[in-house]
């Protein structure tokens, strides 16, 4: 086979001929490159509705967002509002465009006869009187011509709103954070487990930033709903710490399993928080592991199990007695350690290797030197 041509060029793993101009190879390469660049933002109003068929009734569980782009209406269409929200992204983003919501309008609550209610009387819209005396003019957050007025919260002693600090507080800055991070209420979510991590990031970049309570008139930094805390008496998320918060973050609770999970729950110092349950299960753990070992775990036959049963009859009998003889002398803390140091030595002496008891036996300080020097021992007896 020749060797390739050293004058011609390769673009993107195809040879290109010499004969191109340098110009036309430098055209070709810029035209290859991926260049990423950061889409133009669009301000948009996002419309909520709920889909309806050809005769006007409303179909169950199907919404759709839109809003007008550069004079154009784009729709989406899901079974929850926030999928269609984020379908109607994608399609924002495809156009070239990075979607900006100034404001949110969900026109999806089912409002029953509205033909039939009385009809509301508008009163005139009067200016509050602002006495003369008074030189400062109030601020736009202070006037109730505005319909929203500043509530000073209660911060903890770093300066930060928690649910200890102010609850109902907290609970206002972490509904509003919602609203300005994914433009839809929390309540309007069922699950967004799939996406907890993104999720998580954003809504507690504007609580943590003091934007989530500025939106609602709270002017305070608020701490992470999902950083550890404390209610006072136990460590925990400070959305548990608020209780009765919803958190389509998480998955929902199963009853059955609350007692079971406590044995993995751990402190700030990574301590388990309940050290009973927790040596419960390790315990359980190493007895489940113990029950397969190298060599006689994959007995096929009735001859084979027989024979790893007996093996397993000796072992026990031999740990049993280093047991015994160790509560005997006092030593009723390294009772367990002895047995589990007797069982694999006898183990050992029949030509078996339980792997699981020397890897805790070797957490214990115990060897394998240690074991052969025990199963020498037996040997000799």
């Amino acid at each position: 086979m020749s060797k390739p041509n050293m004058s011609s060029a390769t673009v993107n793993n195809v040879v290109v001929s010499a004969r191109l101009s340098p110009g036309t190879l430098a055209l070709i390469e810029e035209t290859e490159t991926v260049v990423t660049k950061e889409l133009p933002s669009a301000h948009l109003e996002l419309t909520v509705q709920r889909v309806t068929d050809g005769s006007g009734s409303i179909i169950p569980r199907r919404f759709m967002c839109s809003a007008e782009l550069t004079g154009r209406l784009i729709t989406a269409t899901a079974g929850t509002k926030y999928a269609a929200h984020n379908n109607l992204q994608r399609q924002v983003r495809m156009l070239g465009y990075e979607p900006m919501w100034t404001a949110v309008r969900d026109e999806t609550v089912l409002v029953d006869s509205p033909d039939d209610e009385p009809e509301q009387q508008v009163l005139p819209f009067e200016e509050p009187e602002v006495p003369a005396d008074e030189s400062d003019e109030p601020g736009e957050h202070e006037d109730p011509a505005f319909g929203l007025v500043v509530s000073v919260p209660v911060l903890d002693k770093s300066g930060w709103l928690t649910p200890m600090s102010d609850p109902l507080a907290y609970k206002r800055v972490y509904l509003a954070a919602w609203n300005l991070a994914l433009g839809l209420s929390v309540y309007a979510i069922a699950d967004l487990t799939a996406d907890a991590m993104n999720v998580r990031a954003s809504i507690a970049a504007v609580m943590m930033s003091g934007d989530a309570g500025e939106s609602i008139g709270v002017p305070a930094r608020a701490v992470n709903p999902w950083a550890l805390g404390t209610n006072g008496e136990r460590e925990m998320c400070w959305v548990r710490v608020a209780k009765g918060t919803p958190d389509p973050t998480t998955k929902p609770f199963r009853s059955g399993n609350g007692e079971a999970r406590e044995a993995y729950l751990t402190t700030l110092s990574g301590l388990p928080a309940f050290p009973e349950k927790a040596e419960n299960v390790r315990a359980w753990r190493e007895k489940r592991a113990a029950r397969s070992f190298m060599g006689t775990r994959n007995a096929t036959t009735v001859g084979a199990r027989n024979a790893r049963d007996d093996k397993r009859a000796l072992a026990h009998t031999a740990g049993k007695a280093a047991k015994t003889n160790a509560i005997a002398a006092g030593q009723a803390e390294y009772a367990e350690t002895h047995y589990k140091w007797a069982y694999c030595a006898q183990l050992r002496l029949l030509g078996e290797i339980h792997a699981e008891y020397e890897r805790q036996l070797l957490d214990a300080n115990v060897t394998e030197k240690d074991i052969l020097s025990v199963m020498a021992q037996m040997k000799a007896a």
